[in-house]
């Protein structure tokens, strides 16, 4: 994989931190948990970690905060090596899933109570913590305690007591995990805008898809510990590094074929055309395995290449603005997202189109991304 620090956001301005992981493992006994790996995230960049549970993520941060210690390799923070210097000297804010607030403070005492341990002068601590309260409107309620607070509320209060630090370096681990659904909406919502308004540089951990893509400047996708691919999301949403990207951020459907003569024959009867502009990276008679998103079939003609194909429904669900159809295609169960207006029906012919230029081609060998000069690494 190309070095991704090339792809850095280009609005990222100032003099805030930046974090570089270089050649980083983690074992516990026997297990490896992190894989020399390299991640280098730039000053006031928003960086989400997203992969299965136990692939290393979570550990990233606590390495980054000093929880944990490393098997090997070097983490620097300001291009100073931290890896001997205690969590309390990293100037570094976690936020984690849990709200771990002091039951018998009151929220003010509970942003406050970091600042006091460090003896900040009073006039500072009152007034850090009232212009924190004031960025996650939670002014009117500093004289409450945690029982009095909703979810929302005590994930605010939180992310204030992180904020009131000043840090060089903010770590939330799932923060939203524990809120429902509509809580967490809207509190994605409230994060990116105080990200926006601190530029503060983040690293946050999460198993949702929907907020890997809405929230970062880059997705890191990590698997078994290794990095599988660090680019921007709609990057890592189009073009998957390989075939575990493609199917774990979103849903992919993989179709075995064999290309012929700038064709690729999927089975005796169905055979699609190629791009010009991807005719150059496969070979004749080579085997391939195709990648398709849901959303990537459509009831209308898009894109330059396009092949057009009847179906039967085998089943139709109805979400609302969209329909999904199930139907079967070369022996596969596959299914197509397309605007409900459109009306299928199970049973009835329904024909559906398909943009060529949209296709992944990976190797059904190594999984990589044919179309990517890249290989799953580390270093990004």
């Amino acid at each position: 994989m190309a070095d991704a620090t090339e792809s850095h956001p280009s609005h990222h301005t100032g003099c805030l931190s930046k974090v570089a992981l270089t050649g980083v493992s983690k074992s516990f006994g026997n297990t490896d948990v992190l894989k020399a790996i390299n991640l280098n995230v730039a000053s006031g960049e928003f960086v989400v970690l997203v992969g299965p549970s136990g692939c290393g993520k979570t550990t990233v941060l606590r390495l980054i905060a000093g929880l944990e210690e490393v098997s090997a390799g070097a983490i620097e923070i300001e291009a100073h090596t931290v890896n001997n210097v205690p969590p309390k000297d990293r100037d570094i804010a976690m936020v984690f899933q849990n709200y771990a607030l002091y039951p018998h403070m009151s929220v003010y005492d509970n942003m406050a109570f970091a600042l006091k341990m460090r003896k900040i002068p009073k006039n500072d601590i009152d007034r850090r913590v009232r212009e924190a309260a004031q960025i996650l409107e939670l002014t009117h309620l500093l004289d409450r305690k945690p029982k009095q607070l909703s979810g929302g509320q005590r994930q605010r209060v939180a992310l204030g007591r992180a904020i009131v630090r000043n840090p060089k370096v903010f770590l939330m681990d799932e923060p939203l995990s524990n809120l429902d659904a509509k809580l967490r909406v809207q509190m994605r919502s409230e994060i990116q805008k105080l990200h926006r308004r601190l530029n503060a540089t983040t690293l946050y951990v999460t198993h949702d898809q929907v907020e890997a893509m809405t929230m970062g400047d880059r997705i890191v996708v990590l698997n078994g510990g290794v990095i599988q691919q660090c680019a921007a999301p709609m990057a890592v949403y189009t073009q998957p590094a390989n075939e575990f990207v493609g199917g774990f951020i979103g849903t992919m459907h993989f179709l075995d074929g064999t290309v012929e003569d700038g064709h690729v024959r999927l089975d005796g009867d169905t055979c699609w055309p190629v791009p010009e502009t991807v005719k150059p990276s496969l070979k004749n008679g080579q085997a391939i395995r195709i990648g398709i998103r849901p959303e990537w079939f459509s009831p209308a003609h898009r894109g330059d290449v396009v092949v057009e194909f009847g179906v039967e429904p085998t089943l139709v669900e109805t979400l609302g603005a969209d329909t999904l159809v199930h139907f079967s295609l070369c022996g596969h169960n596959l299914t197509a997202t397309v605007p409900t207006v459109w009306k299928p029906v199970v049973g009835q012919p329904f024909t559906l189109t398909l943009s060529m230029d949209r296709i992944n081609y990976f190797d059904p060998n190594t999984t990589l991304n044919l179309l990517l000069d890249s290989k799953p690494t580390a270093t990004v």
